[in-house]
């Protein structure tokens, strides 16, 4: 009646994987009767691995192995799929290949993980027992986290103590807290309990194979589910999902630089039941897939095939020795050596072919009379006539041929002689086995050079303790096995594909071409990848980004795309010929150019998207808590760069955090003043008055949520500030404060805040600006500040000059993140706002007052700024 699905590997998943798999398998069978099935999809095991099911085979109750059916997905068809992912398990395509494949007339399907507990309510209530009669829905149940030292106690092999146990603590250690997620999947963590009838999820294809990196597959497939069943179903009265949790341990789905699909693309989009992007052949349905029968406790498939063609020992035991003085002693009990060969053959696929290359032909012999009841579907490949020993396991084929074919290749170093390498016919086998094996190096450096498929696995006879062994050290990637067992095994070392898609390789070949201070996030490559995909569906440029534009460089990226070459080159030559940087370059007011990759960037300056990469700046990021948000580059955004500006440009000022008392003058709610009470003792907050707020209720408290001491916060009415002359020792204006009386007004708003700024102090503002296109009252013009005007005058006139340098320079990456007012790219991050034929960006200026300021200094800086802007000079004090 249902078929349950669960995905998996056998690797190290989180913590206390294997203990963890088993819990939760057996107290899911305990929940299933006969008629029921769990689909494990072991996805991308190593080939010379068991499945994770056959591992932990032994832990598994009877019940459990007797409903298991295990689908095995090799590492060759998960490269086949895998696209830009670098995850090792791609979730939604693992579950498609158990949808596609659960026994057909089965009514439910159950899509949960091998992370959980299901606890049904009425201990012993099958599940068949509470779907029975319920109406086609999707139906969700809650998941309570148990921590680990709880659930590691438990013994996997009594799930109905188990169970017991999780109920019993739900409510006795408050463990049971339901958090909701939102109508549409209901709970937090829908894919640990999604069930819906099987026939739709067959008709909607399964789950979006697009989703191969981390999260929202199961809140995209609840999305879609909508359109056809309705709106989302509970069980919580009936069941309870109790979730082992395993973090302890970092992992690829947990860790600070994981990629998460995107969640507007696969959710909020989501408009309809389909997915438009699905393949033909969802669920690998043209694929064989490897259906694996759990062999029984104590008799492995390797003990069951060799004992029927092995003579047991005469004796107990035997003596060899692993010395200098045995050294290259190549002689060697075949029988005891032929189990350790067999057992790296167990888990390749049937399919797989073997080579072999071998001086000797004992172990040769004992593998061809094993062959078949391996399973193995294709004879062994030798290179020679005299190795063929009239089997019909054993075939003779080209060494071209046998390297080009093989899966795995057997290299035997042996000899019966005491002096191989003083007996002309030892030693010229032995020597014809070492070419052989050089020459499969070169073959498989080549084919892996060439992306033509994996590395073959090479395992190694009598490479411990003898001259062989270098051939293993100096060219395959390999273990230190015992010498007992007498073999060596691995695949030949060669350098990591520097042009992988994966995003991981991708993020190291972007770094390769940047300056990035840190790490690029995988998350910035997805969302790079996802915007590139997008725009080249739709036939569109793509939105220019640093990120972007360094990708389309990539020589395979059309490729993995699918893209025709000649398209791709058209449309990547008109991303490129549509980046802002090209079309504004002939308009601008200021000076274009590549940064500076300098550790320290000036106090005064544009906004520019590669600060987060000058270290003496990026500091200051940890102080408002952005560092990490803002590592990925499509997530920096112009206030940002002002806020953490602002804060250096301050410590530029006060390196010695001497300053007592600060200002800062709001024109809205701002949290610069938060974040500098953590520096300084005083901070007064008052209100920028003109087009902006007037009071300071409307500017303090700042955004709900942010942590401050009240006590260091001083909010005072502007008026009563301004006529006092109370005198500070640094004043900031955030937000263009210093423009809220307009352009005419800056002079005035600079002599009131200077007149009570103390000699030696320092006033520090943002300022948007334009840089190309007409004025605009509210701004400053870019060319005051390209040219140097706006310091020049304030140096000439008035006793306040630039804190150190100034680079009014604007890059071509800044300028590429541009968003246009009054549509949704105003509502992403950007550096450069157009308005109208109006573009503009932020300024931040920091000013040292070196002694006081006359009236009538003032009034020339008023006379000068107005003739520099082709104004009248405003009357004095007329803005108060």
């Amino acid at each position: 009646m249902l078929s349950v699905i669960v995905t998996g590997r056998n690797d190290a998943h989180g913590y206390n994987l294997h203990k963890r798999t088993a819990l939760s398998l057996n107290c899911l069978a305990e929940s299933l009767g006969k008629d029921d099935e769990i689909l494990f999809v072991d996805w991308n095991s190593p080939d010379e691995m068991p499945t994770i099911v056959e591992a932990i085979a032994d832990t598994l109750t009877a019940d459990c192995r007797g409903l298991l059916r295990i689908l095995r997905v090799r590492s060759a068809q998960h490269d086949r799929v895998s696209g830009f992912s670098h995850l090792p398990l791609l979730d939604p395509i693992a579950r498609n290949v158990a949808i596609r494949r659960a026994r057909p007339g089965n009514v439910w399907m159950l899509s949960t993980s091998t992370d959980v507990i299901l606890a049904p309510r009425q201990p012993g209530r099958k599940l068949a027992e509470t779907v029975a009669g319920l109406p086609p829905a999707l139906y969700q149940a809650p998941r309570f986290d148990v921590p680990e030292a709880l659930w590691e106690s438990l013994d996997r092999l009594d799930p109905v103590g188990a169970i017991r146990s999780c109920l019993q603590w739900g409510v006795a250690l408050h463990l049971n807290e339901i958090v909701e997620a939102g109508p549409v999947v209901k709970y937090d963590g829908p894919g640990d309990f999604q069930l819906l009838p099987l026939a739709t999820a067959q008709q909607l294809c399964g789950f979006d194979e697009r989703m191969v990196f981390t999260y929202h597959t199961d809140s995209n497939l609840a999305k879609r589910v909508v359109h056809v069943l309705g709106p989302v179903r509970s069980l919580v009265e009936q069941i309870f999902v109790y979730h082992c949790n395993h973090y302890r341990q970092s992992s690829v789905h947990h860790g600070p630089r994981r990629a998460e699909n995107s969640w507007s693309r696969f959710f909020e989009e989501v408009d309809e039941a389909a997915s438009r992007g699905q393949p033909a052949a969802w669920g690998l349905a043209g694929d064989t897939i490897e259906e694996i029968a759990l062999s029984p406790i104590g008799r492995p498939r390797i003990a069951t095939a060799l004992e029927p063609v092995m003579t047991p020992a005469n004796e107990p035991y035997w003596t060899s020795r692993a010395a200098p003085d045995t050294y290259n002693r190549l002689d060697y009990r075949p029988e005891h050596v032929l189990p350790f060969v067999v057992d790296l053959l167990a888990t390749l696929p049937r399919e797989a072919e073997l080579g072999m290359f071998a001086a000797t032909s004992a172990v040769l012999a004992g593998l061809a009379a094993a062959w078949d009841r391996l399973g193995f579907r294709h004879p062994i490949l030798v290179p020679e006539k005299r190795l063929q020993l009239g089997s019909s396991a054993i075939v003779v084929a080209a060494e071209a041929e046998i390297l080009q074919r093989a899966t795995a290749i057997v290299f035997e170093f042996g000899s019966e002689s005491r002096d191989p390498f003083g007996e002309f016919g030892a030693l010229a086998r032995l020597n014809a086995v070492s070419a052989s094996f050089r020459r499969a190096v070169e073959h498989q450096r080549r084919r892996v050079q060439q992306r033509a498929g994996p590395s073959a696995h090479f395992i190694v006879i009598n490479a411990i303790n003898t001259v062989f062994e270098r051939l293993v050290t100096n060219h395959l990637n390999f273990t230190y096995t015992p010498f007992g067992g007498r073999v060596r095994h691995g695949t030949v070392a060669v350098g990591a594909d520097p042009l992988s898609p994966d995003v991981a390789t991708l993020a190291s070949w972007l770094a390769g071409k940047s300056s990035r201070l840190e790490p690029i996030p995988f998350q910035e490559i997805v969302d790079t990848l996802d915007c590139i995909e997008k725009a080249f569906a739709a036939d569109e440029p793509a939105p220019a980004s640093s990120t972007v534009l360094a990708l389309l460089d990539h020589p395979r990226l059309g490729a993995v795309l699918g893209a025709e070459p000649g398209r791709w080159r058209c449309w990547t030559s008109a991303t490129r010929t549509a980046r802002p940087s090209r079309r504004l370059a002939n308009a601008l007011c200021v000076p274009i150019s590549e940064p500076l990759f300098a550790p320290s960037p000036p106090g005064s300056k544009f906004a520019s998207l590669e600060d987060w990469d000058k270290p003496a700046w990026a500091r200051h990021l940890t102080l408002i808590a952005e560092a990490a948000e803002t590592a990925n580059s499509l997530s920096r955004h112009r206030s940002t760069w002002e806020l953490v500006q602002l804060l250096y440009a301050v410590a530029e000022a006060d390196p010695d955090q001497k300053m007592q008392r600060v200002r800062v003058v709001l024109p809205a709610r701002h949290n610069l003043p938060a974040h500098l009470s953590r520096i300084y003792p005083w901070v007064q907050v008052i209100a920028a008055g003109g087009r902006r707020a007037a009071h300071s209720r409307e500017v303090w408290p700042p955004s709900p949520g942010l942590p401050y001491d009240p006590a260091r916060i001083r909010v005072e009415d502007r008026d009563r500030v301004l006529a006092a002359f109370d005198p500070v020792d640094l004043v900031i204006l955030p937000d263009n404060a210093v423009l809220a009386h307009e352009l005419a007004g800056l002079p005035e708003v600079l002599e009131q805040l200077d007149c009570s700024l103390a000699i030696g102090g320092a006033i520090v503002f943002a300022a948007e600006t334009v840089i190309a296109g007409p004025g605009a009252s509210d701004r400053l013009p870019g060319a005051l500040l390209a040219q140097g005007v706006l310091e020049r005058l304030a140096a000439e006139h008035t006793g306040l000059v630039p804190v150190g340098s100034s680079d009014w320079r604007i890059s071509a990456a800044t300028l590429d993140r541009l968003a246009v007012a009054g549509t949704d790219s105003e509502r992403r991050p950007h550096f450069v706002i157009q308005i109208g034929d109006l573009f503009s960006t932020t300024a931040v200026l920091s000013w040292r007052k070196r002694r006081t300021t006359s009236s009538q200094g003032w009034a020339g800086f008023a006379e000068a700024l107005a003739a520099s802007l082709g104004t009248q000079a405003p009357d004095q004090h007329s803005f108060r």
